[in-house]
């Protein structure tokens, strides 16, 4: 069987950060990919900034 490391989410909306932090809260590595360029770093802030409260 083979083992799964790293999980690709595509769309960095609200919902794909959430999937985002809670499968890199399973020691899993994300890649996070959006259309928008932009919304990537925006995702990755607001996963920063969900961590950092708890």
């Amino acid at each position: 069987m083979t083992t799964i490391r790293s999980v690709a989410i595509i769309g960095a909306g609200q919902m794909g950060a959430g999937i985002a932090q809670t499968v890199a809260a399973g020691g899993y590595d994300v890649k996070l990919y959006d259309a928008d360029g932009g919304r990537v770093p925006q995702a990755m802030g607001a996963i920063a900034a969900s961590l950092s409260r708890q």
